[in-house]
């Protein structure tokens, strides 16, 4: 088990709580893919992957640390549609990274993303099987678990 964050401080916390548990710890910035970090059966990552300044880079690198059958897993939480973002995103809007990250057609705003936009960003990266849990109320998506395979 290989825990990565941006500060020392987190990952030590984190690792404090998990007494017993093999673990290494690694500062891993998605904005600057690094090699060595180690080949995965699974790599999981909660509301993290949406500020990548390059989403099509991010997601090839994650790829490439995964074996063959290798799975992505990721908890994202979502705007309510193109134009109406979340609460949730309002708050984390405030937050360094969430305006950085450049716009396209594939990425209409910046911060959460909606579903259809990551499965393409998925398949772009050369990911298959992709399929997603929603977190919805019936009438708006709130985000999910998606996962996409290697």
């Amino acid at each position: 088990v290989v825990l990565s964050d941006l500060r020392q401080s987190f990952l030590d916390r984190v690792a404090a709580e998990l007494p017993g548990v093999p673990l290494e710890t690694a500062i891993v910035d998605i904005n600057q893919p690094q090699t060595g970090l180690g080949q995965f059966d699974l790599m999981f990552s909660t509301n993290c992957i949406h500020v990548a300044k390059d989403l099509p880079v991010t997601l090839g690198w994650i790829r490439r640390c995964l074996k063959p059958g290798g799975a992505l897993v990721l908890g994202e939480g979502s705007h309510y549609s193109e134009v109406v973002p979340s609460p949730v995103s309002l708050v984390l809007s405030l937050f360094d990274g969430w305006w950085d990250v450049p716009t396209s057609p594939e990425r209409p705003q910046p911060g959460f993303l909606l579903p259809e936009h990551w499965f393409a960003a998925f398949e772009a990266a050369g990911y298959r099987n992709m399929s997603m849990e929603r977190w919805t109320d019936g009438r708006r998506t709130f985000g999910g678990v998606y996962w996409a395979f290697v």
